[in-house]
């Protein structure tokens, strides 16, 4: 989510998330006009404005770190193929590690694409991440890495408002 999203949803000003979130104008403005990115801000940054805006801080930092996170799980699944992405994913528990760190987006996303794979490979869906599957993001976050990608999405991605549409597209 850029800054520009943020001003524009909630019919605000760069000034007013300034004063409102405690964030020094110079730094929403930077934001706002693409002159840096939530991924150099501190957290206490990140956290400040997502917390102003009722969301975690991984939505409002998505387009720049998710980003990197998401192609290197696309790279994984490639490397690996999906049985043995999934049982790295289940041993290593994944979802939860991610959950339990605060990294709320990153669980949720790794539990869908374990339901996913699981589906496509026959295998059963471990009940120790049904905490996770209750989660829903609304609004929904876009994760495609094409801007302009209006769906298809992946069903069970979007049950839960991540609005994913390939998980096999690492070149």
């Amino acid at each position: 989510m850029s800054m520009k999203e943020i001003i524009r949803n909630n019919h605000t000003t760069a000034h007013a998330i300034s004063v409102a979130a405690g964030v020094p104008y110079s730094t929403v403005y930077k934001l706002e006009h693409d002159q840096t990115t939530f991924d150099k801000c501190s957290y206490g940054t990140v956290s400040r404005i997502a917390d102003l805006f009722n969301v975690s801080s991984d939505i409002i930092a998505a387009d720049d770190e998710f980003s990197h996170f998401r192609d290197e799980m696309h790279h994984q699944l490639k490397r690996q193929g999906s049985k043995l992405f999934l049982a790295a994913c289940f041993v290593n528990d994944l979802p939860n590690q991610y959950y339990r760190g605060g990294w709320t987006l990153r669980a949720l996303y790794t539990a869908c694409l374990c339901d996913y794979l699981s589906d496509l490979v026959n295998e059963p869906k471990p009940s120790k991440y049904d905490r996770i599957r209750s989660l829903y993001y609304d609004p929904p976050v876009r994760i495609s890495d094409r801007k302009d990608c209006n769906g298809p999405y992946i069903p069970v991605f979007e049950e839960h408002g991540i609005l994913e549409g390939d998980v096999f597209d690492a070149v």
